[in-house]
């Protein structure tokens, strides 16, 4: 679901509008008009041809909407948060995104022309790949023991976050993985993803996992279910070849699983997306350099937001003394 918060004083209340998502996902919330006129949006037969007409997206297909976006029943509370969200970001003088112009040219230019939109991530702690700083309230534990004495592994974070069962998993399950693999209650993940064991990582590919595993430049292993996951699947397997499905079939198989495993951290199969996923972190970082796109995309937003902070001032002093 889109995260649009506002910041800063009370003064500028209405002022910026934050994105936590890439801009694909923010243009097709935006465009909701759109999706709902050529039927693929809010209808009782909701079409299944490509879409091809949002401003800056070539083309995308049904299934590779936000979850939500293809449901044909809109009136859950999900749906009233993400109409208001998004009525708020019109509002808005100014949105920030967590994205990279060089990822998403297309469709950030296109936003760029309709709107004062921003792309300034990634939105990292300087270093924080190599400096681990634990955020979480949950309590973590280290597994680079385990890794040490590994050495290809594939790292997976599977989002249960609570459940009646004290074990989730199938009976007999533990006994039969043995040593050859580790499971844990919560870790800190960019962590595990920094280490050198590691070749591949099965995610369900929230926004922050795949910026994470880029910075880390691990190829990803895509098993999308809920909200953004799907079109940032998009965005990881078809637009910049830095991961592959964990299947292609509705029916997912063992055998299904283990032929994409091998195929992503293979030594030969997988160096293509290898050499992808180096090719974006350097895009990362080329943006977050002196004269890269990100720094200078938040130095326009600042100037742009003082400019913007002191006609308002002016106006209302103006009003006070009058």
């Amino acid at each position: 679901m889109a995260a649009l918060l506002h910041v800063f004083s009370a003064h500028v209340e209405e002022v910026v509008g934050k994105m936590t998502e890439p801009a694909l996902v923010f243009t097709l919330y935006y465009h909701l008009d759109l999706l709902r006129k050529n039927g693929h949006f809010a209808c009782q037969d909701t079409k299944k041809d490509t879409i091809d007409y949002i401003p800056g997206v070539r083309t995308i297909e049904p299934k590779d909407m936000m979850s939500y976006l293809q449901e044909t029943d809109t009136s859950s509370v999900c749906h009233q948060i993400i109409f208001n969200a998004f009525q708020d970001a019109r509002g808005a003088d100014f949105i920030l995104c967590n994205s990279v112009e060089e990822l998403e040219s297309e469709t950030i230019s296109a936003l760029c022309e309709e709107m004062s939109f921003f792309a300034v991530g990634p939105i990292f702690p300087s270093g924080f790949t190599k400096s681990f700083v634990h955020t979480s309230l949950w309590s973590e534990s280290s597994c680079n023991q385990w890794l040490n004495n590994n050495q290809l592994c594939l790292g997976a974070r599977p989002d249960i976050v609570s459940s009646v069962d004290a074990d989730l998993l199938p009976v007999g399950y533990r006994e039969e993985v043995g040593d050859r693999g580790m499971l844990m209650p919560w870790c800190y993940q960019v962590e595990v993803l920094a280490h050198p064991a590691i070749g591949g990582f099965l995610t369900h590919c929230g926004w922050n996992s795949i910026l994470e595993s880029i910075c880390c430049k691990i190829p990803l292993l895509c098993f999308p279910l809920l909200t953004d996951q799907f079109t940032n699947r998009k965005l990881v397997v078809e637009d910049w070849n830095i991961g592959i499905n964990l299947s292609n079939e509705m029916l997912i198989t063992k055998e299904n699983v283990s032929l994409n495993i091998n195929r992503l951290m293979g030594e030969k199969s997988g160096d293509e997306y290898r050499k992808a996923i180096s090719q974006a972190r350097q895009i990362l970082e080329n943006a977050l350099t002196q004269k890269g796109t990100s720094e200078k995309n938040l130095d326009q937003f600042i100037k742009d937001l003082t400019a913007r902070i002191q006609g308002r001032a002016k106006i209302i002093h103006i009003e006070i003394f009058l």
